[in-house]
């Protein structure tokens, strides 16, 4: 009887030893140009996020205006760039740079126009789940600040670009 007991011991704990979160990812998944948009009704065009993964641990965010069903960019609303570090299905942004119009007064414009925003650093953290055959990539923030909950987006899906 003792020797049945350390036998089933022994296999869950191999069993156990031996599993990995299959969920984990490499961080060269991630590497490319990401993308999501939604469609502006009554102006007729395209708001476009777009994360770009570089492999050297850095990234950006640009947010720009584009017409629909169309590659053609009217301009750009926002940028932001910074390090991103990859932990198991976490990912991190790190002291990202905010960069926006220097003119208040307009919605988008060139990236030539655009300052940085000093004292304002984008630190995140979000749960990562690839669906699709890693086409696509779903950002789970987590809950939002009770405070800023209208403008919280906390699941957030974006598509890979084949470039």
């Amino acid at each position: 009887m003792k020797d049945t007991v350390y036998l089933i011991l022994t296999f869950i704990v191999l069993t156990l030893w031996s599993c990995t979160d299959e969920r984990d990812i490499s961080p060269t998944v991630l590497y490319g140009t990401w993308e999501q948009s939604s469609y502006l009704k009554g102006r007729n065009l395209d708001l476009v996020g777009r994360y770009h993964f570089h492999q050297d641990g850095t990234f950006e965010r640009i947010q720009f205006l584009r017409k629909p069903q169309s590659a053609e960019i009217l301009g750009y609303t926002q940028y932001l760039k910074g390090e991103v570090a990859i932990e198991g299905r976490l990912i991190k942004f790190v002291d990202g740079v905010y960069y926006r119009l220097a003119d208040g007064e307009k919605e988008f414009g060139d990236f030539e126009e655009f300052q940085e925003l000093e004292d304002l650093r984008y630190n995140a953290e979000a749960v990562l789940d690839f669906e699709k055959n890693n086409s696509e990539v779903v950002m789970d923030f987590g809950p939002c600040n009770p405070i800023l909950s209208t403008i919280c987006i906390r699941h957030q899906r974006y598509i890979k670009v084949i470039e």
